[in-house]
């Protein structure tokens, strides 16, 4: 039992960097070949994940706070005040102008697709920088990305750096959104039986 929730924690840190790693479908797979507790196995998955979004969140920001990365934005922008809000900004203006590159080197059957790909992203990314950017509504979504992926927490994680909230805040709600989750994928199987 013991092995199996280490093995699980680990595995679904590493999911927390590598998307391409389905921790869910390995959940099911534990709790049917391991017999092991499904709650327990949730509950080792969401510490696991919350482990693995805690680093990237404390990571990107330390990016966004670095100094480098100010002087970086300034040469590329122009000067601007020191707020990581107004980073952010920097990093946005940035972005739109290596999109714009690249979008001139990309072939026309391919740039109509991803230019509508493009779009889709920079509306998402505009309505969820929004939300977290607004101290009330920071907390709620964060929830509801730990909760049911939409919008996609590791895409949360690294916005909600650039936020006033705290480390200890986004933690606890990651781990109880997360937790909530994989219990309940654990328990699926239980319901098909």
């Amino acid at each position: 039992m013991i092995a199996a929730l280490v093995t699980t924690a680990a595995v679904s840190a590493a999911s927390a960097f590598v998307p391409a790693i389905p921790i869910e479908a390995y959940l099911v797979a534990a709790v049917t070949t391991t017999g092991a507790d499904p709650v327990a196995l949730g509950i080792a998955a969401g510490l696991g994940q919350t482990a693995g979004k805690l680093l990237t969140f404390l990571a990107a920001r330390g990016v966004v706070r670095s100094s480098r990365l100010r002087r970086w934005l300034e040469r590329r922008t122009g000067p601007a005040g020191g707020s990581p809000h107004r980073t952010w900004a920097r990093l946005a203006l940035a972005r739109e102008r290596m999109a714009a590159a690249l979008s001139r080197a990309v072939p026309p059957a391919i740039g109509r697709w991803s230019k509508a790909a493009a779009r889709s992203v920079r509306v998402a990314s505009k309505r969820l920088i929004v939300l977290l950017d607004r101290p009330v509504l920071a907390v709620p979504t964060v929830f509801l990305s730990a909760l049911l992926g939409i919008p996609p927490l590791l895409v949360t994680t690294v916005y909600a750096a650039g936020t006033h909230m705290s480390a200890t805040t986004f933690g606890v709600i990651c781990l109880v959104g997360r937790s909530i989750r994989f219990i309940a994928i654990a328990l699926a199987p239980q319901l098909v039986k």
